[in-house]
């Protein structure tokens, strides 16, 4: 089936080429996440906020974007998201992202950063100057940014809709600093950078371009409110500044993995699509990874060959270990590639290259060829922090006045196993506490035999019964 859909949505993919013209999808913040005006709580969202109304006319005015516009490029909405979870963020070709009422800084930026390798495009117009291209710098009450030399000579600043001019209206006019290496600043005002352009694909071929702007005032408008809002978009530089970047940006963007070849399904059944879902089989590990590649015409790689496409596919190698266990660390990073062949551990199945298959390895990500394990409690000697002993976790504390000690920790994932439910034995002088069986926790010697007990009450209960037993002889 999913085979089915890709050659549908490639052969629909084809036909679009030929006639030059191409359909994008946009995503922008919600009602719920977007910021508003305290008086009639008017919303900020470009998605259907009253602030963008005029953006959204102009992106679906046909003399300008699709096939008989000045850019061979149609848009179309999909719904708004409402958080910054990158598992929350599939289904755009470019994301349009507003002034939002969180609190936000680069870091939190970073789930575009991520998505925008992939492929998929970034306007940003986020108030305060916020981005993840550079830090927030200072906000002047000025209403003109004064165009670069550098940014003038650029796609968006001379573009298909003409030259935007020296200066635009910009209202507060903040600004940015610390910029990341690569990006090209197009506008200043008095307190530094005021408007950021960056072509990711200067560093990963078949990445997105990005532009961030350092106040919501760029684009707003024609809606005002005393105290909140203008009406620069209908400035006839600030206009041209919108038309140029959304077509710069569109060149190049793309969703790696098509809407029609991921379907309408809910693969995790967590109540979110597929097509908005970037983690559809919920593995801890993005789609735009398990694609294979950032190119939407190629198909979804499915590493075990089983017809289920590995971004549907918790076990996508085939191994016998889930895949959130071979790349459990950052979703936004890339999955972890132990034994650094090109090869993701997730679609590996001997991930440590010993050549021992991962679903027997009992060192998964430690090379030890020859499984040694001198206490037989199933994980290997090279990856056992006590290899002597099969009862011990990392020792618990010692416990006071017969109360329990504090468990030793379960072991971390070196085998086959997942230590998130074994946990390490008591602490001696206690009673027979269990280690922690938290996922967070397990980063110490095996736990998964028995407790050890303190036998001094065990003994004492068994001289109580001999006593008992002499005394009733003698009475008999």
């Amino acid at each position: 089936m999913k085979r089915s859909r890709y050659l549908v949505a490639l052969g629909l993919l084809a036909a679009s080429t030929l006639a030059e013209a191409k359909t994008l999808k946009l995503r922008a913040p919600s009602k719920s996440l977007s910021l508003e005006c305290s008086g009639t709580k008017a919303s900020w969202s470009f998605h259907d906020g009253v602030w963008y109304q005029r953006g959204r006319e102009l992106v679906k005015d046909t003399t300008k974007f699709g096939p008989t516009g000045t850019v061979k490029t149609d848009f179309v909405f999909n719904p708004p998201f409402d958080s910054f979870d990158p598992a929350e963020l599939d289904g755009a070709d470019i994301f349009l992202l507003n002034p939002v009422k969180i609190q936000v800084d680069r870091e939190k930026f970073m789930p575009f950063r991520t998505y925008a390798l992939g492929g998929v495009g970034f306007v940003s117009f986020q108030n305060e100057g916020l981005t993840f291209m550079a830090d927030k710098s200072e906000c002047a009450g000025e209403n003109v940014a004064n165009v670069t030399t550098a940014g003038s000579t650029t796609p968006v600043m001379s573009g298909p809709f003409g030259a935007v001019g020296a200066t635009f209206g910009t209202g507060w006019n903040c600004s940015f600093k610390n910029l990341e290496t690569g990006v090209i600043q197009l506008a200043t005002n008095s307190k530094g950078p005021n408007s950021l352009l960056f072509d990711l694909a200067a560093v990963s071929p078949g990445s997105a371009r990005a532009v961030s702007f350092g106040d919501e005032e760029h684009f707003a408008g024609p809606y005002s409110e005393g105290g909140c809002g203008s009406s620069f978009v209908t400035q006839a530089a600030n206009e041209k500044l919108f038309l140029n970047t959304l077509a710069w940006v569109a060149e190049t963007a793309h969703d790696p993995i098509p809407d029609d070849v991921e379907g309408t399904g809910d693969k995790d059944g967590d109540k979110i699509p597929d097509v908005l879902d970037g983690d559809n089989d919920n593995d801890n590990i993005l789609d735009l990874f398990e694609a294979g590649d950032k190119d939407p015409t190629t198909p979804p790689v499915d590493t075990d060959k089983d017809g289920t496409p590995d971004y549907d596919d918790d076990d996508a190698d085939g191994d016998g270990v889930k895949d959130n266990l071979e790349s459990p660390g950052d979703k936004l990073k890339t999955p972890v590639d132990t034994d650094g062949d090109g090869k993701p551990d997730f679609q590996d199945t001997d991930s440590d290259d010993d050549t021992v298959l991962d679903g027997k390895d009992n060192c998964r990500t430690i090379k030890n060829t020859d499984q040694k394990d001198t206490d037989k409690d199933g994980m290997g000697d090279a990856c056992d922090g006590t290899p002597g002993d099969p009862d011990a976790g990392t020792g618990g504390a010692a416990g006071s006045a017969g109360s329990a000690g504090s468990g030793g920790s379960g072991f971390s994932d070196g085998g086959p196993l997942d230590g998130s439910t074994l946990g390490g034995s008591g602490g001696s002088g206690g009673g027979s506490a269990g280690g922690s069986t938290s996922a967070a926790d397990d980063d110490g010697g095996c736990g998964c035999r028995s407790a050890r007990r303190d036998t001094s009450g065990v003994a004492g209960l068994a001289l109580i019964a001999l006593l008992a037993l002499a005394r009733r002889r003698r009475q008999s």
